[in-house]
């Protein structure tokens, strides 16, 4: 039994605990704010999130595999409602008594113990544990944009990190710099209010409507779509996309296919997944501006366009970068040096990285939960980190494969691929889906291989699997593809895979286990 700090009790943190409770670790959580939930604890005076947040994961790839949700449909959680799921998560595993509240973690280092330097209540004091969890999450500082000439502008600059509501933002002329998923919904309510607003951005994103034949659009997330290779499925949703622009008279459906079109590659970026914007610029509340910002003025904003439009103010959804200032030792360039976006090479298993991978489809929540399986089973000396060598060798050849395929999102270092990211977690925990289930259970496999690629299909064999949970879970959601796009889908993995044997196209990278 291990000695182990987690710092952090959002999502990640929590989920860390449970799993190192699971093997029988001992584990003590240091928490700055004065309740878990983390970026979700909701409060006037903290950033994170705004009044009307409503996520863009539904509650099936948000909830952990431990823990599946309440209601039987997919449906978008507000964020109070997942702040309530993460209360009821730490109540259940009985994970209170192990948090330390309203504590700050002022320095990590590691030599033989790991040596956490924390302040509570204006006192500071050193603890030693055997391996620490550091969830502290990628919502820690925000990240401005560099705006030639600011010191000039008598207007505000913003950063929706400290955004709750547009209320500042009525009858204001507005820049809103930087397209995200929080940032479309943030766009949209200024644009409901001020007297002008204009969205800058540098490249068009690829816009996925929340809804997509009445199902969430992450119930499409399944393997039978992520196994056929970008090679082919590039071209044919592009063939797809300029048919459907042809025939739609949906404005916001040409729209959102035409900016697709636009961004160069609709597979290799992360996808906003919230169209709600779009129906701003059909109906000319937002104008679009796609030539970047040259420089400030006084009274504005100049575009690498030479257009200039005056603003009172400038918000910034231009994302967060991670801060580990208070790691003593410890360098590395960014999340994909890590193996696994969770472990130092030179670090072995005394400290894991849990929160860092972010799926382009897919949430971070079952991501996390395989991280901390995973370092919960090298705790415990179950499983072993591959040697230093390899460890170097997988991380390189991992970097390659997402660098590759998000070649349009290189901003986001976090990035996964999310089928590939859990399958090759899987395969070191130990908990791949059993391949004998199709001889048992052909109607779970059909969920497993067409459905939504929900974390329970994790929980079906391996360490600390409830089999039975699992394929309740996995059997009553629908397979959104549906009959017909599900054959189809089939057919073009089939092809697929006869075009890679001949050589007639070249084999996706993949994740090294």
């Amino acid at each position: 039994m291990l000695n182990v700090c987690v710092i952090g009790a959002g999502a990640s943190g929590l989920v860390a605990m449970k799993e190192l409770k699971d093997e029988g670790h001992r584990v003590t959580c240091f928490e700055k704010y004065p309740q878990e939930g983390g970026v979700f604890y909701y409060s006037k005076n903290k950033g994170g999130v705004y009044d009307s947040t409503l996520l863009t994961i539904s509650n099936y790839f948000m909830a952990f595999s431990s823990l599946p949700p309440e209601e039987v449909e997919r449906k978008y959680w507000t964020h109070t409602e997942y702040a309530d799921y993460l209360k009821k998560f730490a109540k259940k595993f009985d994970l209170l008594k192990h948090m330390q509240f309203e504590t700050t973690v002022l320095s990590v280092e590691v030599k033989e113990k790991v040596i956490v330097e924390i302040e509570q209540n204006g006192t500071k004091e050193f603890r030693t544990f055997d391996a620490i969890a550091i969830c502290t999450g990628t919502h820690q500082k925000a990240k401005y944009p560099e705006l030639k000439d600011q010191h000039l502008f008598k207007g505000q600059i913003l950063h929706s990190e400290n955004y709750k509501n547009a209320q500042g933002f009525a009858n204001k002329k507005v820049v809103c710099v930087g397209m995200g998923e929080s940032a479309a919904e943030i766009v949209h309510e200024i644009a409901q209010v001020a007297s002008e607003c204009t969205l800058s951005i540098r490249q068009y994103p690829t816009v996925v409507p929340r809804y997509h034949d009445q199902h969430t659009n992450d119930a499409f997330t399944s393997r039978i779509y992520h196994y056929i290779p970008t090679r082919l499925l590039n071209p044919l949703i592009k063939w797809g996309a300029k048919k459907i622009i042809k025939t739609t008279k949906d404005p916001i459906v040409k729209l959102t296919w035409e900016w697709g079109l636009k961004c160069g590659g609709m597979l290799n970026i992360f996808l906003t997944k919230n169209e709600i914007f779009l129906h701003d610029i059909n109906e000319n509340k937002l104008q679009v501006n796609t030539s970047g910002i040259q420089k400030l003025s006084e009274k504005g904003v100049m575009f690498n366009d030479n257009t200039h439009i005056d603003a009172d103010i400038i918000m910034c959804n231009t994302g967060y970068q991670d801060d580990f200032s208070f790691l003593k030792g410890i360098s590395f360039k960014n999340v994909k040096d890590l193996y696994k976006h969770a472990f130092h090479p030179e670090l072995e298993k005394k400290v894991a990285f849990i929160g860092w991978a972010r799926p382009a489809v897919g949430g971070v929540p079952p991501c996390s939960e395989m991280q901390s399986r995973y370092f919960a089973l090298l705790c415990s000396d179950k499983r072993s980190l591959p040697d230093k060598a390899k460890l170097y060798q997988s991380i390189a050849h991992d970097e390659k494969f997402e660098e590759e395929r998000f070649r349009l999102s290189c901003n986001i270092p976090s990035l996964v691929h999310y089928t590939g990211y859990m399958d090759s977690m899987a395969k070191l925990i130990g908990c791949m889906p059993p391949k004998f289930l199709l001889f048992r259970n052909p109607k779970v496999v059909a969920k497993i291989v067409f459905g939504s690629q929900i974390s329970n299909q994790y929980r079906l064999t391996g360490p600390h699997s409830d089999p039975v949970i699992a394929k309740e879970v996995i059997s009553k959601l629908p397979i959104a593809w549906g009959l017909k796009l599900s054959v189809q889908l089939a057919m073009v993995l089939a092809v697929a895979k006869c075009l890679e044997f001949f050589k007639i196209i070249k084999r996706d990278l993949k994740y090294r286990p």
